[in-house]
């Protein structure tokens, strides 16, 4: 999806309007919002609040969007111990793919395959 929507970086209330709606009952406004929260990364800190909650919410694109914005925000290691959780809780494989992703590009941790793992846990 697309997003009509850019916020300037150097005006804290636009930075402002786009955290206020992370709280929009549409789940297209929410995903737009995440989307320039990522875009403008650690000058939108102050969204971090909303967007940590936005991890759990009931649709899975929100729930992506905002995976990728945490990151974005900070990668420090309690944004990145936040999506590990998720990626280990949530129940939409989507979502967990995304939440490995992102761990994948802060971190630079490869995920295990599955058959790499198979393969790992045999006792031969």
């Amino acid at each position: 999806m697309g997003c009509l929507l850019t916020v300037d970086p150097h005006h804290k209330d636009g930075i402002k309007a786009c955290v206020a709606s992370l709280a929009d009952p549409s789940n297209v406004i929410r995903e737009c919002s995440l989307q320039q929260i990522q875009q403008l990364g650690p000058i939108a800190k102050m969204a971090e609040p909303k967007v940590r909650v936005l991890l759990n919410d009931e649709d899975d694109q929100v729930r992506v969007y905002a995976i990728r914005a945490v990151v974005a925000l900070g990668p420090e290691e309690a944004s990145v111990a936040i999506v590990r959780q998720l990626s280990q809780r949530d129940p939409d494989a989507f979502v967990k793919s995304a939440a490995i992703d992102a761990i994948e590009k802060v971190t630079g941790e490869k995920r295990i395959r599955v058959k790499e793992a198979r393969k790992a846990s045999r006792f031969d």
